[in-house]
């Protein structure tokens, strides 16, 4: 009995901590909105913080200070000819810095202060490593209407540009169209992604059949692409890629494990620990000669040689100890050769994994693997064209 009590008691205790929790959280998101109402000084922001801040500091009343340092005012500013902004809101994640200077005080009645990514559908909380690798901070949403043709705009702020293209390769839709909207951008029937500086932006229509809405989406990007946000020059690593057999707009920016992982499937992947990343990319080759083949590469470039030579030796004991893998021993291997080039990380490993072949190697600061190989030869061949 004693002990149902206690157990009671702590339930009420608990509800009333999170009311007064609740309470303060809504009491200093009012005095942020009458603050930014009012249009106050950088000195009266700052006042409001230490105004604002509980009484009780301990963890469990902490109220989540938010970080709104994202300048949405160029893409508020788009309009499309007869069409009406019906709904315009702008999604912070939670941080812990004060600065609300750059969010419009027009729009921040429209400002839902929820954690990152809870405004996002089961689909997209998949992705949740991926939106914190990128560092997604801040998600804005807009809907322009006409009539009963509806268009959706979504602006997402991203750390960097490196990390606005890696998002850019885990959302667009439709295939890469690098003539029509800029140099970093795809499109299908029914939307258009682009990426703008540290911006990865998504324009959708209601449908992927009327003519009206397509129109609309085009009208929003031609005013994107005219913003010259963007700087679009090609990563180093992506220009390493050799061109013969690539598949246009199968390139992929990674950025760290978990684009890596998104990207690249590949036995034992946990053991794969990319310390001293610099950057990474993801392509897809079509190859006729030797033989016919749809390979894949992920190519990893890390700050210096001894780095890229830790995480491979780190991965090739892993292959080497699974049962279920099976090693291929080239004819350079063979003991009777009188050298040991197994020790030597300039030459590739092959493994055998569900009836495909895959190519370990290093070479500089660089760690190649290439999988889906039907024949050795394949990847021996094409390695050397990417490492050297």
């Amino acid at each position: 009995m004693n002990f149902i009590l206690i157990f009671l008691l702590l339930i009420i205790s608990s509800n009333e901590n999170l009311y007064a929790y609740n309470q303060n959280v809504f009491n200093h998101v009012d005095s942020v909105k009458l603050a930014l109402s009012k249009n106050l000084s950088d000195n009266q922001l700052a006042n409001l913080k230490t105004s604002a801040s509980l009484n009780n500091t301990s963890k469990t009343n902490q109220v989540p200070v938010l970080d709104a340092k994202i300048d949405f005012e160029t893409f508020l500013d788009l309009t499309v000819p007869n069409w009406t902004v019906t709904n315009t809101s702008i999604y912070i994640a939670s941080k812990q810095s004060f600065d609300f200077k750059k969010v419009s005080p027009k729009y921040i009645n429209h400002i839902l202060f929820l954690p990152l990514p809870d405004y996002l559908n089961n689909q997209m909380k998949n992705l949740v490593p991926i939106y914190n690798e990128c560092g997604v901070d801040a998600i804005m949403f807009e809907t322009f209407a006409y009539d009963s043709y509806k268009l959706n705009l979504a602006v997402y702020n991203c750390k960097n540009i490196d990390a606005a293209r890696t998002l850019y390769s885990v959302l667009k839709s439709g295939s890469t169209n690098s003539i029509r909207h800029g140099s970093i951008s795809s499109e299908d029937d029914s939307s258009i992604s682009l990426c703008q500086n540290n911006f990865f932006i998504s324009i959708k229509t209601q449908s992927s059949e009327e003519e009206i809405e397509k129109n609309a989406a085009l009208n929003l990007a031609k005013q994107i692409n005219k913003l010259s946000l963007a700087d679009n020059n090609i990563p180093n690593i992506l220009n390493r890629l050799p061109s013969f057999g690539k598949i246009e707009g199968s390139e992929k920016l990674i950025i760290g494990e978990e684009s890596a992982r998104y990207f690249f499937t590949i036995p034992l992947f946990d053991d794969l620990k990319l310390t001293n990343l610099i950057s990474g990319a993801v392509c897809d080759y079509r190859m006729e000669d030797p033989f016919k083949e749809r390979l894949r590469i992920l190519l990893l470039k890390f700050k210096d040689h001894k780095s890229a030579t830790e995480v491979y030796d780190e991965y090739i004991a892993s292959l080497n100890h699974s049962d279920s893998i099976k090693k291929i021993r080239l004819k350079f291997d063979s003991p009777d050769s009188g050298s040991s080039p197994v020790s030597d990380k300039s030459y590739p490993q092959i493994y055998k994994t569900n009836s495909k072949f895959m190519l370990c190697q290093t070479g500089d600061n660089y760690f190649l693997i290439i999988k889906n190989a039907r024949k050795v030869q394949s990847l021996t061949e094409f390695a050397p064209t990417i490492l050297y």
